[in-house]
């Protein structure tokens, strides 16, 4: 049994065609911001490990200026003198907490690269199916729409010609003994509407 369809304007299946293609050039736009806003954020990731596996090198540096210092200021000290190097150890007891600290900090660091990895490669999953339906489903439900437009204005074409010229045609038609084309309007845009295989 053939479907038909009450259409009442053409103008209307163009104008959904047009906001179908809208709609596309956008899902096309978000999945490049959210591909280029993923790739930045494992960037950032990555750059706080460099930045604080520098910091381990950097602490490591100062620890070693705070011991020397530490050792100057022991072999300086005379048997007489009060002094205990206070200074010079509190400064050697900040530098190992920088160190423990910045050491915490690429671990951490670390962790977080290989998590956000992961979840980035599921999330690239997920939103490469999402840029899949655009490429294919909805450049299908496009090209559906262009054969509807299409088949809908042969068939208003159609119904518009002069009708005292068709009958003279389809008289002529007869008169030769030809078969005449009694194809319904309605199965002919079905016929225009299939898919081509």
């Amino acid at each position: 049994m053939a479907r038909s369809a009450h259409v009442t304007s053409i103008g209307a299946v163009a104008q959904f065609k047009v906001a179908l293609q809208n709609f596309e050039s956008d899902v096309r736009d978000g999945l490049t911001t959210l591909q280029l806003e993923s790739r930045r954020g494992m960037e950032w990731v990555n750059g706080r490990t460099v930045y604080w596996t520098r910091q381990v090198r950097i602490a490591g540096e100062r620890l070693n200026e705070a011991r020397n210092a530490l050792e100057r200021a022991q072999l300086s000290l005379r048997p007489e003198d009060q002094a205990s190097c206070y200074q010079e150890k509190k400064e050697v007891a900040k530098a190992k907490q920088r160190l423990r600290f910045a050491e915490e900090k690429v671990l951490h660091a670390r962790q977080w690269c290989q998590r956000l990895h992961h979840e980035i490669d599921k999330f690239q999953g997920k939103i490469g199916r999402l840029s899949q339906i655009t490429d294919t489903d909805l450049a299908r439900g496009v090209a559906a729409l262009e054969r509807v437009i299409a088949a809908l204005d042969r068939y208003t074409q159609r119904g518009a010609a002069d009708p005292a010229r068709a009958s003279n045609q389809s008289l002529k038609v007869a008169d030769q003994g030809a078969p005449r084309d009694t194809t319904p309007p309605h199965e002919e845009i079905n016929e225009d509407l299939r898919s081509p295989e």
